[in-house]
C-alpha cells in the first residue's frame, strides 16, 4: 500500500464524516459540557467533535510510518551484524568481497558491494571516498522524503488544532444567541482540539527526532566501515607498483606485473643499454621539465610533467608512444594508466590529477616496446585550502574565577576532503563574559601544527557565570565555539 493510499485511508474518512455532518451535530450539544463529565480520553475526544477524530487519524498515520521505519532500521542492523564485526585488516580481498555479497540485503553490505564493484571496474582506491559520499547522499535523500511526510503530519496536527479553535469560536457566536451551555460547548471544542493538535504534533516530533538520530548513527557506522575498506585498498595498492588484489585487469597488465622490473629511479630514466652491433640504437626518453612536485588535493596540474624522446643523435622523435602509470595519491585523469604520443618536437606533456587523500604518489613512464627505458618521478598531494573548522577539545569546562582553565581550547582545520591543513592562522577571541589569553589580551592568534590543530589557553576573569570563546579562520563562515562556566572560589 503506497503512502498516498495510507494518507487517504487515515485522513479521508474523518474529513468526509466531518464534511457530511450537520451543523447541529458538530455543536456538541449531546457531548460532555463539564470537566467532571470527562471521565476518559474517549469522552474528551468526543468533546472535540469531528476535528478531534481527524487529528487522531493524523497521529495514527504518523505512528504507523514511524514504526515501519524503526522496523526497517532494526532489520538492517540485524542483517549486517557479522559484517560490522569483521576486521578487514586480517582478511583477504576475496574474503571481504564474499562477506559483503552475502549481506547485500543490508545497507552496509549493499554499499560495500557497490564500492567493490567500482574498484574492480578500474576505479582507484583514492577515489572511493567520492563514490561513498555520493552513495550516502542518495540514502540521505531517501530518508529526507520520509522526514518530509512526518513534518507534514506534525504541521497538519497543529493546523487542525488551530482550525478547531476557529470552529469552536464560530459555534459559540453562530446565530447570535448566547447562553451558558452554548458558550461552554463552543469553547470546549476550541480548547480540546487545540490541546489534541499540540499533543499529537509533539508526539510525532518526539519520535521523528529519535528515528532521525537512529538513522544518523546507522549512517555513521556504515561510513566508518566503508572508510575501513577504502584504507584497506589504499594500503594494498601502496605495497607494490602493480595491484596484487583480485581485480579484473587485462591479461597484458597481469603479464607486466609478473615480469621482472628494473630498480626504480628517483629522477630521469637511466641511459639505455647499448644496442647490439648492427642494430639501430633505441630512442632515449628523458624528463625535460617538472612543473611542480606538490599538488593540492582534488586538483589537476596541467603539464605537470614534460617528457622528451630523441634518437641516439639527439634528434626529436615524432609520434613515439609513451606508456604511463601512477600509484599512490595521484592519477592520470580517468585512471591510473594512460599513454602519450610525442609531438613534432618530440615532447609529450603529462597532466597529473591529485586524489582526495593527501599523501605521496609516483608516475612511471616508459617507451612502448622498450621496458629498459622505464623511469619515474614522485609527487605529493598536499591538503587543499581550509574548508572546515571543528572543536577538537577543551569545550564545556568549568573553573573558579581568576584561574586558568585546566585544558586548552583545541580546534582542527581540514580541507573539503577531510585532510588536516597545517600552518593556517587561527584567531581565538572571547565573545561572552570575561577572560584573557597569553599577554592579557582578549584575542589570540596562532597557527595550526602538522596535525591541523591549533590551541590556546584562557585565564578566567572575576565574573561568575557562562563565558564563550570562538575560534575563526579568515575566509571561513564556519566557527568553532567553546562554552565555559566560572564559579566563585
Amino acid at each position: 500500500m503506497s503512502r498516498r493510499m495510507l494518507s487517504i485511508f487515515f485522513l479521508g474518512w474523518p474529513l468526509a464524516a466531518f464534511a457530511q455532518a450537520p451543523l447541529d451535530s458538530l455543536a456538541v450539544g449531546n457531548y460532555p459540557s463539564k470537566i467532571s463529565d470527562i471521565e476518559s480520553f474517549w469522552a474528551m475526544l468526543q468533546l472535540g467533535g469531528g476535528i478531534g477524530y481527524v487529528i487522531m487519524g493524523v497521529l495514527a498515520l504518523g505512528i504507523f510510518l514511524i514504526v515501519l521505519k524503526a522496523i526497517n532500521l532494526l532489520m538492517d542492523w540485524l542483517h549486517s551484524r557479522s559484517l560490522q564485526a569483521a576486521a578487514f585488516g586480517t582478511m583477504s580481498f576475496a574474503e571481504i568481497e564474499a562477506l559483503a555479497r552475502e549481506h547485500h540485503n543490508s545497507l552496509l553490505g549493499n554499499i560495500l558491494s557497490h564500492l567493490i564493484d567500482f574498484y574492480q571496474a578500474g576505479g582507484e582506491a583514492s577515489n572511493i571516498h567520492q563514490e561513498l559520499v555520493v552513495y550516502l547522499d542518495q540514502e540521505t535523500e531517501r530518508f529526507e522524503t520520509f522526514r518530509g511526510w512526518l513534518n507534514f503530519l506534525s504541521d497538519s496536527a497543529g493546523a487542525l488544532g488551530l482550525l478547531g479553535t476557529v470552529w469552536g469560536v464560530f459555534l459559540t457566536f453562530f446565530g447570535g444567541n448566547l447562553d451558558s451551555e452554548k458558550i461552554l460547548n463552543g469553547m470546549g471544542v476550541a480548547l480540546v482540539t487545540t490541546l489534541l493538535g499540540l499533543v499529537v504534533s509533539l508526539i510525532i516530533n518526539l519520535f521523528h527526532t529519535q528515528i532521525h538520530s537512529a538513522f544518523q548513527r546507522r549512517l555513521g557506522i556504515v561510513n566508518r566501515k566503508a572508510d575501513e575498506l577504502r584504507l584497506y585498498l589504499l594500503h594494498s595498492q601502496s605495497r607494490a607498483p602493480e595491484p596484487t588484489l583480485d581485480r579484473r585487469r587485462s591479461a597484458r597488465a597481469a603479464a607486466a606485473a609478473e615480469s621482472p622490473q628494473p630498480a626504480a629511479t628517483s629522477g630521469p630514466a637511466s641511459e639505455p643499454a647499448p644496442a647490439p652491433t648492427g642494430a639501430p640504437a633505441p630512442p632515449q626518453l628523458k624528463v625535460l621539465k617538472v612543473r611542480a612536485r606538490e599538488i593540492p588535493a582534488g586538483e589537476a596540474l596541467k603539464g605537470a610533467l614534460q617528457l622528451q624522446v630523441t634518437d641516439h643523435l639527439g634528434t626529436p622523435v615524432v609520434g613515439q608512444k609513451i606508456l604511463l602509470k601512477t600509484e599512490g595519491a595521484i592519477t592520470l585523469g580517468r585512471g591510473a594508466s594512460a599513454a602519450a604520443v610525442t609531438d613534432g618536437q618530440g615532447l609529450a606533456p603529462v597532466d597529473i590529477h591529485a586524489g582526495e587523500v593527501a599523501g605521496p604518489g609516483r608516475v612511471w613512464f616508459w617507451l612502448e616496446g622498450h621496458e629498459e627505458s622505464r623511469g619515474n618521478i614522485s609527487f605529493t598531494v598536499k591538503p587543499g585550502a581550509p574548508a572546515r573548522i571543528a572543536v577538537a577539545g577543551g569545550n564545556d569546562q568549568f573553573a573558579t574565577v581568576g584561574s586558568v582553565l585546566p585544558e586548552p581550547f583545541r580546534i582542527v582545520v581540514t580541507d573539503r576532503f577531510g585532510n588536516v591543513v597545517p600552518e593556517v592562522p587561527v584567531q581565538f577571541r572571547v565573545t561572552l563574559g570575561e577572560g584573557s589569553f597569553a599577554g592579557g589580551n582578549h584575542q589570540y592568534v596562532t597557527r595550526t601544527d602538522a596535525s591541523g590543530v591549533a590551541e590556546s589557553r584562557l585565564r578566567l576573569g572575576n565574573k561568575t557565570g557562562f563565558h564563550a570563546v570562538e575560534a575563526v579562520v579568515k575566509g571561513l563562515k564556519e566557527k568553532a565555539e567553546f562554552r565555559i562556566l566560572s564559579k566563585a572560589s
